[in-house]
């Protein structure tokens, strides 16, 4: 049984933005301008969580497991029962696709580049990459200072609120990079990698943080580096794809 395991948002707003900010510093000119047409004049930062805004319209209900995908201990994706609607990593090589295709309707190519902006960075998230058996950290319950939720959400948004009182600009300011070779680093890797490189990330998490956990402080610091890591590698990822879809 498949239970949709997205019920929250990867990142939120800020996070997505930082992303799409992070990529948008690093992309051509010549990326950024077909970008700039293709979104009708709208920015990267401007439709960075536009995806999350299409539950319940039925147009879009086919995307609605593109957010996420799940994997249960002792598993790994290959051997994990598949979700046969799909889910963020396969989908995003559907994407890549059709956006290079040069087969699309400008309104579906607009859809489709909205659609890789956002499912980069969900593919960052690691309770985006949660286990099935507790709905993506939905139903694993904790307290972030002294205030019940989920594990989800506090990957999803409250890191990222709480630990750094940075704008998304300021969060691109503070984690950009501009070595060249490790950016070469960083988006030299194949797709499977950046999938595998977030359950890591995702085992670390469910492992420093048991049901009940009253999280606060020493959590954020001890999470930081990996929240920082995980949207600057989104961003630069990212700005890599777009590159390779529009050169």
């Amino acid at each position: 049984m498949f239970l949709s395991a997205c019920t929250a948002f990867a990142w939120g707003p800020k996070g997505h933005a930082v992303v799409a900010d992070v990529a948008a510093s690093h992309i051509s000119r010549k990326a950024a301008k077909k970008i700039e047409n293709i979104l009708d004049g709208h920015t990267m930062v401007d439709v960075s969580s536009w995806m999350d805004g299409l539950r319940g319209i039925p147009k879009y209900e086919h995307v609605r497991t593109w957010h996420y995908l799940n994997i249960d201990p002792g598993y790994t994706y290959e051997t994990m029962e598949k979700n046969p609607a799909g889910d963020v990593y396969i989908k995003l090589f559907h994407v890549i696709e059709q956006l290079k295709s040069g087969k699309l309707s400008h309104e579906d190519e607009k859809d489709y580049l909205r659609f890789l902006i956002h499912m980069v960075g969900d593919l960052h998230c690691p309770m985006h990459a949660g286990y099935r058996f507790d709905v993506g950290g939905n139903l694993h319950d904790v307290q972030w200072f002294g205030k019940p939720t989920s594990l989800h959400s506090v990957w999803d948004s409250k890191l990222i609120e709480s630990c750094r009182p940075w704008s998304y600009s300021e969060w691109t300011e503070n984690i950009d990079i501009t070595d060249k070779k490790e950016i070469r680093r960083i988006t030299g890797s194949p797709i499977d990698a950046w999938r595998d490189e977030c359950l890591v990330v995702r085992d670390d998490i469910y492992a420093n943080s048991p049901k009940g956990a009253d999280l606060s402080y020493a959590y954020c610091e001890k999470y930081a580096v990996a929240v920082q890591k995980q949207l600057l590698y989104a961003g630069l990822r990212l700005a890599m794809l777009l590159d390779e879809i529009y050169k």
